[in-house]
């Protein structure tokens, strides 16, 4: 390991022939012991014994470290992270008047641009903030012949209905390492997104005594 990263023990020449270099192996394990093999026996040198696949043994050694390494960098990305979370709410009790017994309350939510990929040089690329505002109505009362309280509340959640797509992940490939842009000028096209929860009315009835 070199920066929390496995070396790479196998290198392609200018023939494109796949050199092994015994020296990125720790002795003793499995790949030094097969090139300890190989040196006494032609048949098992990884630099000509083929596999399954058609590739030299060097080759398929040299992709599972590059594979290997790649999925450490995407341990290490911080894709889908939103890194800031802001929320909000205040009420008011009418304890006096003709509004004696009702409730009135807001809320604000926002939570901070979610990271959807990185462009060639590795910089983190930003989607859209969460954004949402709800209220709050409710009513507390006694009933005669009934015990305790009851409160009827609705809640209203996204009051301004903001259903817009949230970007998840860019689209990207081979030829397109920056992500590929929708025809017309209409901006980067995505590999994944989720759909906003549209406007919530949710009633509920609570009886205390």
């Amino acid at each position: 390991m070199a920066d929390d990263r496995f070396v790479q023990g196998v290198r392609q020449d200018a023939t494109g022939r796949f050199v092994v270099d015994p020296s990125g192996f720790e002795p003793g394990k499995a790949v030094a012991k097969w090139l300890d093999l190989g040196a006494l026996r032609s048949q098992a040198n990884v630099g000509t014994l083929t596999t399954s696949n058609g590739n030299t043994v060097a080759q398929e050694i040299y992709n599972l470290v590059d594979t290997m390494n790649a999925e450490r960098d995407d341990e290490e990305k911080r894709w889908g992270l939103r890194p800031h979370k802001v929320s909000l709410f205040t009420a008011y009790d009418f304890r006096a008047g003709r509004m004696k017994g009702f409730t009135v309350g807001g809320g604000w939510r926002w939570r901070s641009a979610n990271v959807i990929g990185a462009d060639s040089k590795g910089n983190e690329l930003t989607g859209e903030p969460i954004v949402g505002n709800d209220v709050m109505f409710a009513y507390t009362r006694k009933f005669e012949r009934l015990p305790g309280r009851m409160r009827f509340q609705l809640n209203v959640f996204n009051v301004f209905n903001h259903t817009d797509i949230l970007p998840v992940r860019i689209a990207t490939g081979a030829s397109m390492p920056d992500g590929y842009v929708v025809p017309g000028g209409r901006g980067r096209a995505y590999g994944r997104y989720d759909l906003v929860a549209p406007r919530e009315l949710r009633c509920t009835t609570t009886w205390t005594y």
